[in-house]
């Protein structure tokens, strides 16, 4: 049976009976009606086609069966997001389903989903913890999206006590999730550990196999002359990197040249894929890590230390192996030529932002200290900003995003949260980079290179509907049509709100209705950027993406191999590739936010019953969430509000309708820190009224603590 033809009049003829289906397709005996149902079967199992509750056969995005990513809340419930809809899954219906997971749904007449198949678990092992609860030892998933029973088959194997971590297997997930330890990590108080947790739970490797150790020493730590065969000569400029303080994987340096009113930008990267051999076990890890990992006080590499540290890293005054973008920039910021090509270099200083925000400050110290570099600096910030102002023009959104820095002791505590200020030395190497990864974009879409690009769709409809609601409480004058919104348009707001007191929700408001940047086979332009053609050039060491697009442009640019089999391959290879590392990204991402959940949680434990002051930036039905200046949010649970207050969220506020009085998005509002908990990620606040003011005499509040059912539904 023709597959191809059973699915056109599928569609055409649509709800079908399968006795219809034999007429139409002549399958009259038994061999054909057998073989007509194989095939429908086939294309069922391929959700190409689906049955409804009558046994019709319809097309597959006509049926009430969808495929989607499952999320579950902390509370036990299941969600699947589409961009046009988003479906609840009651507890009782999820069948095994864990967040993450792929699956089928079918949804019923009320809009409610459940779940008919689990396509794909996500995960194959938990991180368990072991507590006490009722008196009897027992071991809980230490990931709040799972919140099931655990029955643990080998327990009994291991000398485990209260707080230990163990790592388990998972070895079945319907009708009862059962689990097999595989090892014990260690003690939830050794240092460190509760970070290592996380990573593990997230199933994102800390340590390198063998044979990849092995392969990385085994790799030359010095540069020969052959090295240096086809390769541009640099050593004349005067090139510097500039990074954080604590930076130690150096892949990016630049030199710049002024001739006139324009300037040279050279922007160097690291020739990471001269050293990593495609398929090798080098490779084959940093595809599966995908990127390097940056948690608090620590950085899980993509690469072995003796290679992001050593020979890829532009150590100052060490001869270094590059591939450079160069680029003419014009008096008004525009790249009137670029091209890209191997080199080598050797950089003179390692320059961190601090200094060059010191410097451009005109702090006579560092003047001195780098007065050897002469006007290297100051050409560098005017280059700089003659591309951002086009970037500007041509629809860029630069948000003022509160970033959290954590001072950590060395025990892995944190000390103290600050916001992250981003100076002008932070700016100018942003601008040069994106300049390079537009420049190396816009070449490799022309010459049809298989490349990874790094794209950004504009918001969705539903997305951008939410932002307009939001943008007419607050009295933002915009353009009329859904399709007037564009980045430029977000930036006029941005720009138009800078310094005034909704300046922070504005910018949140606006992040929160962006669609995820992701990597894709296919550059179809970055939204927030303000860009058409955009990917990952300048980061090999730390992305796997950037390393694909440095091998492919080896291959096919330096080495002029366009065999027709090898650009096949690849094609297939760079799309199967940014799915992977798309994913992968998520999941890191996940990870970053638990984390920083956690250590936010254990900081704000010293200034329990304490006052603070934040901003209200995400209203729910359930209470909303109070921001601080130093990054850290905590929820105010409706229930703890005196009175009865009701979630309006076409006008995004709480709203006492006996008194009038409501909270709402960017109010100010002045709380005590009520309930902590870090293990649970948790950060409550009180608000305090008026009355209480006035009762205050210094010794803060002395109300219980709220349940542990009460904290886990209020996420």
């Amino acid at each position: 049976m023709e597959e191809r033809k059973l699915i056109i009049y599928i569609e055409s003829n649509y709800p079908i009976s399968i006795s219809k289906l034999a007429d139409a397709f002549k399958a009259t005996s038994k061999d054909k009606y057998i073989s007509l149902v194989k095939t429908l079967n086939m294309l069922e199992e391929s959700y190409l086609v689906a049955r409804n509750d009558k046994d019709n056969y319809l097309p597959f995005d006509k049926s009430d069966y969808k495929i989607g990513k499952i999320k579950i809340a902390s509370s036990g419930y299941g969600f699947v997001d589409y961009p046009e809809e988003s479906y609840y899954i009651a507890k009782d219906v999820l069948f095994g389903a864990m967040d993450g997971d792929e699956v089928l749904i079918k949804i019923d007449k009320y809009g409610d989903g459940k779940v008919v198949k689990v396509i794909e678990h996500l995960r194959k092992s938990l991180i368990l913890e072991v507590d006490i609860y009722h008196g009897k030892r027992q071991l809980y998933s230490i990931n709040h999206h799972i919140n099931i029973p655990i029955f643990v088959s080998n327990e009994k194997e291991f000398s485990l006590v209260t707080g230990h971590y163990v790592e388990a297997d998972i070895i079945s997930y319907y009708p009862k999730l059962q689990v097999k330890i595989k090892k014990l990590i260690g003690h939830k108080n050794d240092p460190g550990l509760d970070i290592t947790a996380i990573l593990l739970d997230y199933q994102l490797k800390t340590e390198f196999p063998d044979e990849v150790i092995k392969e990385a020493n085994d790799i030359s730590d010095s540069i020969s002359q052959k090295d240096l065969e086809g390769r541009t000569n640099h050593l004349d400029l005067l090139t510097i990197t500039m990074d954080g303080q604590d930076a130690k994987d150096l892949d990016d340096a630049v030199s710049i040249v002024k001739e006139k009113d324009k300037f040279w930008l050279y922007v160097h990267i690291a020739d990471v894929s001269y050293y990593i051999k495609e398929n090798s076990s080098l490779d084959k890890e940093a595809k599966l890590r995908s990127s390097s990992i940056y948690m608090i006080d620590r950085v899980v590499p993509m690469l072995p230390h003796v290679i992001s540290n050593g020979i890829c890293s532009l150590n100052p005054r060490q001869l270094r192996l590059t591939l450079t973008c160069k680029m003419l920039v014009n008096k008004n910021g525009e790249i009137d030529d670029y091209s890209v090509y191997p080199s080598y270099i050797q950089t003179v200083e390692r320059m961190t932002y601090e200094n060059v925000n010191s410097i451009l400050q005109d702090d006579n110290k560092l003047l001195k200290e780098y007065e050897h570099l002469g006007n290297l600096i100051a050409d560098m910030k005017q280059c700089a900003e003659l591309i951002r102002k086009t970037r500007e023009a041509n629809g860029l959104l630069d948000f003022k995003k509160n970033e959290a820095k954590y001072i950590v002791d060395k025990q892995g505590f944190v000390s103290e949260i600050i916001a992250r200020d981003r100076g002008e030395g932070e700016k100018i190497i942003e601008d040069f980079m994106i300049a390079a990864n537009e420049s190396v974009a816009k070449l490799m879409k022309w010459l049809e290179i298989p490349g990874i690009y790094r794209v950004h769709d504009s918001p969705p409809e539903k997305k951008i509907s939410e932002f307009l609601t939001f943008a007419r409480n607050m009295s933002i004058s915009l353009p009329k049509g859904k399709n007037a919104i564009t980045s430029k348009t977000l930036q006029n707001i941005l720009n138009e709100k800078q310094g005034s007191d909704y300046e922070q929700i504005i910018n949140t408001m606006i992040l929160r209705s962006m669609s995820k940047a992701a990597y894709s086979d296919t550059c179809s332009g970055h939204f927030g950027l303000g860009l058409n053609e955009y990917l990952h050039f300048t980061s090999p060491i730390r992305r796997y993406a950037d390393l694909v697009v440095h091998r492919n442009l080896r291959k096919y640019l330096f080495k002029q191999n366009y065999d027709t089999d090898s650009l096949i391959n690849d094609e297939l290879l760079v799309a199967e590739t940014a799915k992977h590392i798309s994913e992968q990204e998520r999941k890191i991402m996940a990870a970053e936010y638990a984390v920083e959940d956690m250590k936010k949680a254990e900081y704000m434990l010293k200034y329990q019953n304490q006052q603070v002051t934040g901003i209200i930036t995400s209203i729910t039905k359930y209470g909303f969430y109070v921001e601080l200046k130093n990054t850290v949010e905590g929820l105010v649970h409706i229930s703890s509000l005196q009175g009865y207050y009701s979630y309006e969220p076409k006008s995004y506020r709480l709203i006492n309708y006996q008194n009038k009085h409501s909270y709402k998005l960017g109010q100010k509002v002045k709380c005590i820190v009520k309930y902590v908990n870090k293990d649970q990620r948790i950060v409550e606040f009180e608000v305090i009224t008026d009355k209480q003011r006035r009762k205050k005499n210094g010794k803060g509040s002395s109300s219980k603590s709220p349940s542990k059912s009460r904290i886990l539904s209020s996420r």
